[in-house]
């Protein structure tokens, strides 16, 4: 599958990446399904469903994440990737999976919707916000001396914009802190309850499924920013760094206070700007997260589509098919 998939795309999974996502996942798997030559024994094709938990009004259930499909070059056109997609969602059926969902880019989406019964949910928007320029420069104009300069300048402007921000942010919320712990901090199951009291569909983020999806990750190591009232835990957030663009992979305030929000967002652009000449966000819900993310511009990231079904249920179909229903972020997809 490795050979396969690095052949293909040109991009290379270790082995300690797949046995974290699929072996070592906590709700079960692998759900794969392998697609043979029948005369020559290659592997011309698979698909593989990652189960997550799925929150549906509160209600946990078990779905599977379209991931790493594959086709050989040479078979395609040719049923391989719907066979497999039946196969691998008989599969997870069997063990009690309830839905589906995938991030597929703009081009293959329509064939999720088209030959499998896959709806189209929405398109996730992208927000941005420019701390630097060193890295842009530095791949535009070769001299690092001079983009080196030309970032310090840029950083002063931006930095002082920040720092206003950042301070009146806290004003208008003195009865909260932003601390910056070195692993998840304490009360996140609480703050899960509150979460998914609130919101209707959306991934199930408890301590076990987000300790294995950040603390676990064998790759990418992630900060942990927790908005604290007291003694409790009243929000969080977590980034990755990744060629010089920190990225917000969760923002989550369960009571959607726009200034506990603002305040967040702002402590976590202060604390990566050292190491980051950006900040990106994606994800999608009612607005929230538009109206947090103070100094960030937004546009609609159409690069990739998030598509999803029930696998047996008419009624859970149609309300996942309603893009107002969810709320998503950057660490939902197989981004980083």
């Amino acid at each position: 599958m490795r050979e396969l998939f690095r052949a293909e795309f040109g991009r290379e999974r270790t082995p300690a990446h797949w046995k974290w996502k699929f072996l070592d996942n906590p709700c079960g798997g692998p759900f794969v399904s392998l697609a043979w030559h029948g005369e020559t024994g290659q592997l011309v094709g698979n698909q593989v469903l990652m189960p997550f938990p799925l929150c549906v009004r509160g209600r946990r259930l078990l779905a599977g994440h379209s991931l790493d499909l594959v086709v050989h070059h040479e078979f395609r056109r040719q049923g391989i990737h719907e066979a497999t997609g039946r196969d691998a969602e008989a599969f997870l059926r069997e063990h009690g999976g309830e839905a589906l969902v995938a991030f597929p880019n703009a081009a293959s989406y329509p064939g999720f919707v088209r030959s499998q019964g896959w709806k189209r949910i929405l398109e996730p928007t992208m927000w941005k916000r420019r701390l630097g320029v060193r890295a842009k420069l530095e791949r535009t104009v070769r001299v690092p001396a001079l983009a080196a300069a030309a970032d310090a300048l840029f950083r002063l402007g931006a930095g002082g914009t920040l720092r206003r921000q950042l301070a009146a942010a806290r004003s208008a919320r003195p009865d909260l802190r932003v601390e910056h712990p070195a692993r998840l901090p304490e009360g996140v199951d609480a703050l899960w309850e509150r979460e998914r009291a609130r919101v209707r569909v959306s991934v199930w983020k408890d301590r076990e499924y987000l300790s294995w999806r950040y603390e676990r990750h064998p790759e990418q190591r992630f900060a942990y920013h927790a908005l604290v009232r007291g003694t409790e835990l009243a929000g969080l957030a977590v980034t990755g760094i990744r060629d010089r663009t920190a990225l917000l992979c969760e923002l989550l305030v369960p009571e959607r206070d726009e200034a506990a929000g603002r305040l967040l967002a702002l402590s976590v652009c202060a604390d990566v700007a050292g190491d980051a000449d950006e900040v990106h966000f994606l994800g999608h819900d009612d607005g929230w997260f538009g109206r947090v993310l103070e100094g960030f511009t937004s546009a609609p990231a159409t690069e990739n589509v998030f598509v999803g079904r029930a696998i047996a249920d008419e009624a859970l179909t149609a309300e996942m098919a309603d893009a107002a229903n969810w709320t998503l972020t950057y660490g939902d997809g197989d981004f980083i």
